[in-house]
């Protein structure tokens, strides 16, 4: 794939079925973006362009062969907002709640 094209196709399928939530860590809300991906070469395909445009994520197996990929933290919600972005509403009001936290 064309490198230039990568984080379309990530922001692409995170619009659609990622999320960005705020996690409980001990007391301290923790933003975290995060999307499950069932068997499929999507997986690695995914993974490697998070790789490639410097993302700092976990990519877990969730059971029955899919997973979960996760970015956890302000830097990289910043980061994706910034380098990849949303053009999922629900996504951009999420995040932007989140930074005024």
């Amino acid at each position: 794939m064309d490198n230039s094209l990568e984080k379309y196709v990530f922001r692409g399928y995170f619009d659609t079925d990622g999320s960005v939530v705020l996690t409980d860590n001990n007391g301290t809300l923790y933003p975290r973006l995060e999307t499950k991906i069932c068997p499929s070469p999507m997986q690695n395909q995914l993974t490697k362009i998070l790789e490639s445009q410097g993302f700092n994520f976990g990519a877990y197996g969730i059971g029955k062969g899919k997973i979960r990929i996760q970015m956890n933290g302000k830097g990289q919600l910043a980061k994706f907002r910034d380098e990849i972005g949303f053009k999922n509403n629900k996504h951009v009001l999420k995040a932007q709640e989140i930074t005024r936290k």
